[in-house]
């Protein structure tokens, strides 16, 4: 098998007797055929790293080398959508690394889960190969799928790209402010606190949707505060108890949180002013981006992904991903974040 460690831009892999994954479930977004005579983009076949297309409503077969000319892919997408350029880079079924194709590298990576009857999804991992194919590994495991890795080559924008949560509260808006009769029987999951010590009376689990107050916290790669609510501690104060190491440390306002499936809690945005580093000019705004929390079994590291544009966008794939992996996720919206070492 394999290391994780061992993953490059440059590595060609297939491991021995693959099994047969078939053609895993994604929604089409090409109703006129556009790549109909295309191969699968999980087909681990194939001899080199592929190209295909994702929308909000599916995903593309794939393309021939030389890809799609801008009239076509107009034609996947109405006005107010956009298209997004995928390379494959691997596919991991539960435990098994399948396949590995050559594709150069890159800064961040995206997760292709496939599902069933259009329930799919297509997630960000910030970070090396190495990792992505770590965070694909337990999200296969918890899904039950094959996931595909790939790297975004590009997002042709066409204006606006609505998205539609498809469960209550159905629509999904920076002043959406929601609450589900099951956020009050709700157990909210642990997860592993990255302040040293852990410190329970700062505030509620950031799982917890009990409480009608915005909040925010602090996340690292090796765990989560605890939930700060407006009026209580800021969060200035905290970062002297979050021990610095080989991290970054993102600020992050709570912005929803969805368990199995379910949304049990949406906050309207709230403003946070963003905390800023000696020398930062004043003007000085983090971009926005959106990110999920899966919570882990007990004791276990949190999975962290990324989602975009907008909120909505982001609870859909909470929506998804939760369903999929019959798991517990928070939605953040990043406000800053700084190297931590």
């Amino acid at each position: 098998m394999l290391r994780e460690d061992r993953i490059t831009g440059d590595t060609d892999w297939t491991t021995p007797d693959p099994s047969d994954l078939g053609e895993p479930d994604l929604p089409s977004c090409d109703p006129s055929g556009v790549l109909a005579g295309g191969h699968h983009p999980f087909d681990i076949g194939r001899p080199a790293a592929s190209t295909f297309y994702s929308t909000d409503d599916g995903f593309t077969r794939c393309a021939p080398r030389r890809g799609l000319e801008p009239d076509e892919l107009a034609r996947l997408t109405p006005a107010g959508g956009r298209v997004t350029t995928h390379r494959t880079v691997a596919v991991v079924h539960g435990d098994d690394l399948v396949r590995v194709w050559p594709h150069g590298g890159a800064f961040a990576y995206r997760l292709v889960v496939p599902g069933v009857g259009g329930d799919a999804v297509e997630v960000g991992v910030p970070g090396s190969v190495r990792h992505a194919v770590v965070v694909a590994r337990v999200v296969s495991r918890a899904a039950g799928v094959p996931v595909l890795v790939t790297r975004r080559d590009g997002v042709r924008e066409r204006g606006l790209w609505p998205t539609h949560v498809p469960v209550p509260p159905g629509e999904v808006t920076d002043d959406t402010a929601w609450v589900s009769p099951a956020a009050a029987a709700f157990v909210p999951p642990d997860v592993v606190d990255c302040c040293s010590p852990a410190d329970p009376t700062l505030g509620p689990l950031v799982t917890d949707p009990s409480d009608v107050r915005p909040g925010v916290y602090w996340s690292t790669n090796h765990g989560t505060t605890r939930c700060l609510l407006e009026g209580e501690l800021t969060p200035e104060e905290l970062t002297g108890r979050i021990p610095m190491g080989y991290t970054n440390l993102h600020l992050e306002e709570r912005r929803a949180v969805v368990h199995d499936g379910e949304v049990l809690r949406v906050w309207a945005r709230h403003r946070v002013e963003p905390v800023r580093e000696p020398g930062l000019p004043a003007a000085w705004r983090a971009p926005e981006e959106f990110r999920l929390l899966v919570a882990g079994a007990a004791g276990a590291a949190a999975v962290r992904l990324t989602a975009e544009p907008d909120v909505a966008a982001a609870v859909r794939a909470a929506v998804v991903l939760s369903r999929r992996m019959r798991a517990t996720v928070v939605v953040g919206r990043e406000v800053a974040q700084w190297a931590w070492h």
